[in-house]
């Protein structure tokens, strides 16, 4: 569910996901900008935000805290791998940016979410 072309423009749009897999299965996550969570990421589920230009602290915290900064400016694309790496009594949140056909690539696997748990 890609938002049209034309809503992109003068905004950033940063899309998160996280491909189907066994590894941390059932650890799923909130992702949050500053305190607001803007979205959950759950095995094989992606979301986007639209961004204005500026600096982000993105981030998440399951066993421990996990934080990406990123540098937007107009009508730019991001892709954010979001996974899970390995914890002591569970998997801990994981962020990498990704090329933007890796990133297209991934969300075609993935289903669509909100902030809905």
């Amino acid at each position: 569910r890609r938002p049209p072309r034309s809503t992109l423009f003068p905004y950033t749009t940063l899309f998160r996901s996280r491909s189907p897999g066994f590894i941390g299965a059932a650890v799923s996550y909130d992702v949050k900008l500053g305190n607001e969570t803007i979205g959950v990421i759950k095995n094989g589920t992606y979301f986007y935000r639209f961004l204005e230009p500026g600096t982000y602290q993105f981030w998440a915290k399951t066993e421990s805290r996990k934080d990406v900064f990123l540098d937007v400016s107009s009508n730019e694309t991001f892709y954010v791998k979001c996974g899970v790496s390995p914890g002591i009594m569970m998997g801990n949140a994981s962020f990498s940016l990704v090329h933007e056909m890796t990133g297209k690539n991934e969300i075609n696997k993935c289903k669509y979410t909100t902030i809905k748990k």
